[in-house]
């Protein structure tokens, strides 16, 4: 990840296949079987989810993100305060959405 003057901030390596990248005010990664949201400034887990999806997005006010599956849609609120608890889970913290 770059900061806005260009310089890398830190990097982020993944030991699954990505399908896609989502931005926002978390970064999104997509695999065949599951969501995985990083904080854009600690490059921390936020949360795992396990769902196939096709797509994610973010509400304009960036407190919802609405993940979009084969045959549903779920809506989940993103509780910012969470990100003070972020440790090194491979799961992130489940209160965050």
């Amino acid at each position: 990840m770059f900061t806005s003057d260009n310089t890398q901030h830190c990097e982020l390596r993944t030991d699954y296949l990505l399908e896609g990248l989502y931005g926002g005010p978390l970064l999104c990664a997509k695999s065949a079987e599951f969501l995985i949201f990083y904080d854009w400034v600690s490059a921390k887990i936020v949360r795992r989810i396990d769902i196939s999806c096709k797509k994610i997005y973010w509400s304009d006010n960036q407190n919802y993100v609405c993940v979009v599956s084969n045959d549903d849609f779920y809506v989940l609120e993103f509780r910012k305060e969470t990100l003070g608890m972020l440790g090194n889970s491979a799961e992130g913290v489940e209160e965050s959405f």
